[in-house]
């Protein structure tokens, strides 16, 4: 009797076992295929999205997704169900009124042992099939950032799973502006499936004149199947985002995040487009920018860094993504200072701070093998992925600065008539030849990865500008000149700034309860934002007394439709305030926008602080420099 008990027992375990189990809906079972149901009836793009999807299974279990009538997943349309069909909709007590009527809205969750999908039109639907496809870790960069998903053996929904999504605003995309090679097949398509893919709905094709204009008919025949709105001119305004890089976006989290916050708080909703000269080339700031369009509570200035963190894991795997998050950020800090495409106009100074250049190449040298180590970890299939969105970016940075900022030594120091014959001269100049050799090389290397898929991505006129040519040096090298002298790259990078208290403005004592912090974004990459009237102040000692001068740096933040000058005050100690003002073309190339005041200091503790007279003042850091004539290009933080 004791032994049967036990039977018993054993075997009820089981059973409860598996019926707590069984309410999970697996949809892949490590053997058989992915299995879909739908509707007699559905939109082009619902259809689109099925198609994809079923690529996407094909990518992650080995297997097509196919239909079949007990399908594992049901995707329900309600814009076009018939009559019959959606009473057997509200007979089955589905949540179809969480979505009903909600343009582009879409809901997940566990009915009758299946994951449904349900949408309100057929975007809507489309963006929930494919929200499947992100579950199963399939990246929507998967064509564009070349992401090969990794294999599941298993696919599975909790019972309890319910995702309901719907647009923050109305009309979400980009603009293609003239870009030549997105106009045809494939990239065309592709384009449009990785908009689905990030929940946009619009394409918009600036109105230009000339035989280089771009007609929107051309994007016509790819929108209906996507159910995509083309558009020429926007009926109504948009506080749209422009990437400004003419090569690789450099541009900061930070400042994407910022502007589009800037927008909802205006209540701009109605229309968000992207200014993208390429996607492939902006890929996290356009998932970023689209990410909040979608959903803008999606981010945060306190989780900004985990958006960016998770964004790197669903490309590159959760070890490699998570250890990538500190090189990206230093990778945007540099590039802060000085845009790459920029770099032959900087003004860094060797004699400033221990060698600011230096220190600058040596951070950037850093930064490159940091890059390096990491892509030994990452899976073999996905290593034209990383060398196009980490590796290059990074060492062909590195590449350009090297370049130009070697050439502006050789020239500094160089005399003609003695040039060959000046070690230290030669060696910068060999220097530089090689770094622009290998900023050629790794840019051939990309244009052939992929047979080819990438050859035109840089258009060609791209390389007639100066900061990607060979650089103007004080006399040609011969080639053992460059043999001899270009080897053993080795920079400093420590500060020496015992004149002068620098501090970031995230070290504020304290601030208005109005002060946001924005990591990614300035020098500093925690940058500080004031509204109107928004106050900070800061503590410092001088351990010196006599002249200096004060500089305040701000972060440019202009957008196309402002018209008016920002003001800010600074005061120390209380003393009378002085006001600034910041206008559109006053930054220079570092990025900030820098005002400096002369001043008077004592030695001992004092306090500085800092007004906006307007909205949108957005600080980086300060500094108090007791030699007034030196000249500079960075804060020495």
């Amino acid at each position: 009797m004791h032994t049967l008990y036990k039977i018993f027992s054993i075997t009820f375990c089981f059973f409860l076992a598996t019926a707590i189990q069984g309410a999970n809906v697996v949809w892949f079972d490590g053997h058989h295929h992915v299995t879909y149901v739908a509707q007699n009836s559905y939109s082009p793009v619902v259809k689109t999205a099925i198609e994809m999807f079923s690529q996407d299974m094909k990518a992650v279990t080995g297997h097509h997704a196919q239909a079949n009538h007990k399908g594992k997943i049901e995707i329900i349309e309600l814009n076009k169900l018939t009559n019959k069909e959606f009473k057997k909709i509200q007979k089955r007590k589905l949540p179809y009124q969480k979505v009903i009527a909600k343009a582009d809205a879409f809901y997940i969750g566990v009915h009758d042992g299946r994951v449904v999908v349900i949408g309100d039109n057929g975007r809507g639907t489309a963006y929930g099939i494919l929200e499947l496809s992100r579950m199963a870790g399939v990246s929507p960069w998967i064509w564009w950032g070349d992401i090969v998903p990794e294999q599941q053996k298993r696919l599975e929904t909790d019972e309890k799973t319910v995702i309901l999504q719907q647009p923050s605003v109305a009309w979400r995309g980009i603009s293609v502006a003239n870009e030549k090679w997105l106009q045809h097949s494939p990239n065309n398509q592709k384009l449009f499936e990785l908009l689905l893919r990030l929940r946009a709905n619009t394409l918009f094709v600036p109105p230009t004149q000339g035989k280089s204009a771009v007609s929107p008919k051309i994007y016509h025949k790819e929108a209906e199947h996507f159910e995509f709105s083309v558009v020429s001119a926007l009926a109504q305004p948009a506080l749209t985002w422009d990437d400004n890089s003419q090569w690789i976006s450099t541009e900061q989290p930070g400042h994407v995040y910022y502007k589009a916050k800037e927008a909802l708080r205006k209540n701009v909703k109605k229309t968000w487009i992207a200014n993208v000269r390429n996607p492939k080339t902006a890929a996290y700031q356009l998932s970023l920018f689209l990410d909040l369009a979608w959903n803008e509570n999606a981010v945060t200035a306190r989780n900004l860094e985990q958006h960016l963190d998770k964004w790197l894991q669903q490309q590159f795997g959760k070890t490699c993504g998570h250890r990538l998050l500190p090189v990206m950020r230093k990778f945007y800090e540099l590039t802060a200072v000085c845009q790459p495409e920029h770099m032959d106009k900087s003004q860094f100074n060797a004699l400033a701070f221990g060698n600011e250049l230096e220190r600058y190449l040596g951070e950037f040298t850093i930064l490159q093998q940091m890059a390096e180590n990491i892509e030994k970890t990452t899976r073999p299939e996905l290593r034209d992925a990383y060398f196009t969105a980490v590796k290059y970016p990074i060492q062909a940075a590195t590449a350009l600065a090297v370049k130009h900022l070697e050439a502006q030594e050789s020239r500094l120091i160089a005399r003609k008539e003695s040039f060959h014959r000046d070690s230290e001269a030669l060696t910068a100049a060999a220097h530089s030849i090689k770094a622009q050799r290998r900023f050629e090389q790794l840019t051939q290397h990309y244009q052939k990865m992929a047979h080819g898929k990438w050859n035109h991505v840089f258009p060609a006129s791209l390389w007639r500008n100066p900061a990607f040519t060979m650089p103007a040096l004080p006399d040609q090298l011969s080639a053992d000149e460059i043999s001899k002298y270009g080897n053993g790259e080795a920079y400093e990078v420590q500060i020496n700034s015992s004149d002068c208290i620098v501090k970031n403005a995230a070290d504020y004592a304290s601030a208005t309860e109005d002060a946001e912090i924005i990591p990614l974004l300035g020098h500093s990459t925690q940058a500080v934002a004031l509204a109107k009237y928004g106050e900070i102040t800061y503590k410092f000692n001088s351990v010196k007394r006599g002249n200096a001068v004060l500089y305040i740096a701000v972060v440019p933040n202009f957008s196309p439709a402002d018209d008016e000058n920002y003001f800010f005050s600074v005061s120390i100690d209380g003393n009378d305030e002085k006001i600034f003002s910041l206008r559109k073309e006053s930054h220079d190339l570092r990025g900030q926008d820098i005002r400096k005041l002369a001043i008077s200091l004592g030695m001992g503790s004092h306090t500085l602080t800092i007004r906006a007279l307007n909205d949108h003042l957005i600080l980086d850091q300060w500094m108090i420099d007791f030699n007034p004539k030196r000249q500079f290009f960075r804060f020495p933080i």
